[in-house]
């Protein structure tokens, strides 16, 4: 697509061209080189004894956030490179630049651009883009390499590994005019994987050459200060196999539209949307939505998105007694089976609560409540040491503090309490009950300011209940934070003791032990050293124990004449 890439240039050019004696004028007064921001890196060690290994023994890391800044325009750099640092990851390295001036901005490397939830969003394009905002007009231009997720495979014996896939490429337009109250946004985003990208190396079976054209919208219009009308919308044209399923076929006979759209009997044409209006008053506020999400609807340029849902939500925020209480939530309807196509069809309400009160200046409660909400995502959950992918259903959660001073010293109490229903999802994608979870406990801090001393404690309790199994664990947690020579120097010690029980009767142990350092050599620069350990004693499993060490360095850059 060097189509993409030229335009990109000669925007940027034409608009180095227009610029004003007096900006140019500017710059030249302007400091050559001023740097800020900061750099850091870690290494590590890990060993365990009774498991397998769950991250390298030899880790490390290094990142950086930078901004430099010559002859006034801005240079945003920002850099990360790490290895095997946890069980569902793999190493990676990322570095992302962002020249820009005025309204000018550039993006090089690893480039995450968002346009709307349907179209694009939550992936990282590694390539160019470019954000024009002259006045109320806007561009957005991006052309690069997306990563395949079907290429990374986690299992709990081999960790993530990855499969040759074909190299998948992006390229995404967006244009629109308006203010930050209103506006109006069209997009336009084409993903498709090259054929001869394997150099000869068979694929998987599993994975496919595919391809994908979105073209979406985001729309809001401001009415007055209280009343906002928002909307977003997404048309996605998926061709899940290119090399199979008849012949291909493209729109149109000249170069740009037949590249634009390709498919065949595997291709598929779907669309996502919704509509929510909002009023803002001073004390209260109200919104309704509105989502329809076709089945089979994930276009290749998002990250995820549950498809087959249509949602209708109502809700609102209130704040009584000089803001004292203050209440926010919805409710609405949720289905699903949009195209009759399943066995059955789960229809229910959806609902989320937060409340916060103030009794006076010692006490005050929060109480949360949600079961559904619109946006609503599958998760990895550990079940007896057994992974399974669950959706989260019906969480309650509620504390009680209460907050006071003595001379210069602070001290809470919190009493906290939960409940936890997981549901997950048979090969008819009827809900089957995972799990319920109940967890409380009570935790004490006292924060003494005059000798940087933080202590805290808590006592804690959790149980699983299952159609087939029942855990719960019950401990102790304490803490201590110490700081030195003017807090240059501050040292935290943690430890945790934990009684693990399965059908009510003792299982085991598990020893939960760190301590850690970090001191503050100058303005500048910082180092701490952490260590980890964790040991756990059963009757029923294998014993075992592990072992993490880590040290840090960071070095901060201070503005400046370089």
């Amino acid at each position: 697509m060097t189509r993409v890439v030229t335009i990109i240039i000669t925007c940027v050019l034409t608009l180095s061209f227009q610029m004003s004696a007096q900006d140019l004028e500017r710059i030249v007064k302007a400091k050559p080189i001023e740097v800020s921001g900061a750099i850091g890196g870690n290494v590590g060690a890990y060993s365990a004894s009774g498991i397998d290994y769950r991250t390298s023994p030899l880790r490390y890391g290094l990142t950086a956030r930078l901004n430099v800044r010559i002859y006034g325009v801005d240079l945003p750099i920002y850099a990360t490179l790490r290895d095997h640092s946890f069980n569902y990851g793999s190493s990676f390295s990322r570095i992302r630049i962002n020249p820009q001036y005025k309204w000018v901005r550039l993006h090089i490397g690893d480039v995450f651009m968002n346009f709307n939830r349907y179209t694009l969003s939550g992936r990282t394009v590694r390539g160019i883009g470019a954000e024009l905002t002259p006045g109320k007009f806007r561009l957005k231009l991006l052309y690069g390499k997306i990563e395949d997720l079907r290429a990374y495979t986690d299992t709990l014996l081999l960790g993530t590994t990855f499969m040759p896939t074909y190299a998948r490429r992006t390229a995404a337009l967006g244009i629109g005019t308006g203010t930050a109250s209103t506006f109006f946004d069209i997009y336009a985003v084409r993903t498709w994987d090259n054929l001869d990208s394997l150099n000869g190396r068979p694929a998987n079976e599993r994975i496919t050459r595919q391809s994908n054209t979105i073209v979406g919208s985001t729309l809001r219009i401001r009415f007055n200060r209280s009343l906002s009308l928002n909307s977003n919308f997404g048309l996605s044209f998926l061709t899940e196999n290119l090399d199979s399923f008849g012949e291909n076929f493209v729109f149109g006979e000249n170069r740009l539209t037949s590249s634009l759209i390709e498919g065949n009997l595997s291709s598929s044409l779907t669309y996502a949307g919704d509509v929510g209006l909002n009023y803002t008053a001073k004390i209260f506020s109200l919104n309704a939505t509105a989502q329809y999400i076709q089945p089979y609807y994930q276009p290749l340029s998002v990250a995820f998105i549950n498809s087959d849902l249509v949602n209708y939500t109502v809700g609102g925020s209130l704040s009584l007694f000089q803001r004292k209480v203050n209440l926010t939530g919805s409710i609405g309807l949720q289905s699903n089976n949009l195209s009759g196509s399943k066995l059955s069809t789960a229809s229910h309400i959806i609902a989320n609560l937060a409340a916060n009160i103030r009794f006076n200046k010692n006490w005050s409660a929060n109480i949360n409540y949600f079961n559904f909400t619109q946006d609503f995502q599958a998760q990895l959950v550990l079940i007896d040491d057994i992974y399974t992918y669950a959706i989260s259903n019906n969480i309650a959660t509620g504390a009680l503090r209460y907050t006071f001073k003595r001379d210069n010293i602070q001290y809470a109490i919190v009493g906290r309490g939960g409940q936890t229903t997981f549901y997950t999802i048979d090969n008819n994608e009827v809900e089957q009950g995972a799990y319920d979870s109940y967890n409380g406990g009570i935790d004490f801090s006292m924060n003494d300011m005059d000798r940087n001393l933080r202590l805290m404690g808590g006592l804690s309790y959790r149980s699983y209940q299952r159609a087939n199994s029942s855990l719960e664990n019950y401990g102790i947690r304490l803490s201590a934070r110490k700081g030195f020579w003017d807090n240059a120097l501050g040292l935290t010690v943690v430890t945790n003791f934990f009684l693990n029980d399965s059908f009510g009767k003792r299982e085991g142990y598990t020893f939960r032990n760190s301590v850690g350092g970090d001191y503050q050599i100058n303005n500048a620069s910082t180092v701490g050293v952490h260590l980890n350990h964790i040991s756990r004693q059963s009757n029923i499993r294998n014993d075992f124990s592990e072992f993490r060490a880590d040290i840090r360095y960071i070095y901060q850059f201070q503005s400046g004449r370089r």
